[in-house]
């Protein structure tokens, strides 16, 4: 509805800083006079009138503002709607207000979108600030069949903008432009991560991202992920509630995002169907479920675990319970449970209780002197003590 220019283009001070920097020009200077060019078609009335001057550490002001209902600004496919944008070009700084009642919505090519209550943009540091209720949605798949994912928090999120290639125009390598050439992000307050079947709520959310995937889907562009401060984790039957979570991930054969590594700290509980994980520091390595049977497959299973600090692991399915120090699993096919070895100490002892256990071993090198003080194998086959089960 209506735009607003500011540029200091008069005064002696001014006039004789152009003239030495037109001495020094570098020959691209017509190149670039070209780059920035700014063009403007209008229908209505046009003021022109001086302004306050600028202080000392705002010389050579070049500002845009612009109002409407809404303002829409569009450069290939990416769009930003907003009732208000402000551009300082001499400090390279955006800021977008949202409309009334409304939020400020980024349109990040055909697969991803945000919006904010309020955006700042620093495009030398490549940062965009998102202020207040945030949302950042993913769309993979096509239009009728396509799986939403979304990434929310109340407080404020911050968006880190990889660079251009060096052979990139230097147009091309804009914070404002390619916001969907995400390097990094953070949300903070209240987030909540929805995707595919794995939801996951925490009080913050550190994501990045894998390069050269600019307009891809969270699925093809998600790397890694530090959820902290009341982390809770579902997918299917299975529940994890930690402190701190870690996860590194990848893309199964079928393309479905699954976690390949997780590490989990601060009272940690890990729930699924019947089965249980409890310690102070848990690690994971994961695998895609294997290709039988197709129905009511999980979205991941489990192949090695380690439980460090006052460790529990509760499996029925597998027969098994063990506590202790230490306990180490490795799994095959649906989470079947082949191997598991449990250390304690003088605190804290070693159980295992395995039915039908074949072998049942003391490690030396855990306890000392009196380790077999008090061990005994019960008639199903339980027995305290370093224990090691094939």
């Amino acid at each position: 509805d209506e735009v607003r220019l500011l540029f200091d283009v008069g005064g002696a001070n001014r006039l004789a800083k152009s003239k030495s920097a037109a001495s020094t020009a570098p020959a691209s200077r017509p190149a670039r006079e070209e780059r920035d060019r700014l063009v403007v078609h209008w229908t209505g009335g046009l003021e022109l009138g001086p302004t306050t001057p600028p202080t000392a550490d705002e010389e050579h002001r070049r500002r845009f503002e612009a109002v409407g209902h809404p303002v829409v600004l569009t450069r290939g496919d990416g769009t930003v709607r907003c009732a208000k944008v402000a551009y300082h070009d001499d400090t390279r700084r955006v800021w977008l207000y949202p409309t009334e009642g409304g939020t400020v919505e980024f349109g990040m090519g055909p697969n991803l979108s945000a919006s904010a209550e309020a955006v700042y943009i620093d495009r030398n540091a490549r940062v965009v600030k998102l202020i207040g209720s945030v949302e950042l949605r993913s769309r993979r798949g096509a239009a009728q069949a396509a799986r939403m994912s979304s990434i929310r928090s109340s407080y404020w999120a911050e968006l880190h903008i990889a660079e251009s290639s060096a052979a990139a125009e230097p147009s091309e390598n804009d914070a404002l432009v390619d916001v969907g050439r995400l390097r990094s992000a953070t949300f903070v307050g209240q987030v909540q991560v929805e995707l595919n079947e794995q939801q996951l709520t925490a009080h913050q959310l550190d994501v990045t991202f894998k390069a050269d995937t600019a307009g891809g889907s969270f699925e093809e562009s998600l790397e890694a992920a530090t959820a902290s401060g009341t982390v809770v984790l579902t997918s299917g039957k299975g529940r994890l509630e930690s402190g701190e979570l870690d996860l590194a991930f990848a893309l199964s054969p079928e393309h479905s995002l699954y976690p390949r590594h997780m590490a989990a700290s601060g009272a940690v509980v890990i729930h699924r169907d019947r089965a249980s994980i409890r310690g102070d520091h848990v690690l994971a390595d994961l695998e895609p479920p294997p290709a039988e049977p197709a129905d009511k497959k999980p979205a991941f299973v489990m192949r090695t675990l380690e439980v460090h600090g006052d460790a529990e692991l509760i499996d029925p399915n597998n027969r098994t319970a063990a506590r202790g120090q230490e306990i180490a699993a490795q799994f095959e096919g649906l989470n079947r449970l082949t191997t598991a070895t449990v250390r304690g100490d003088e605190t804290q002892p070693a159980l295992l209780h395995r039915q039908q256990m074949r072998t049942a071993r003391v490690e030396s090198h855990v306890l000392t002197g009196a380790r077999h003080a008090g061990s005994q194998v019960s008639p199903d086959s339980a027995r305290t003590g370093d224990q090691k089960l094939h």
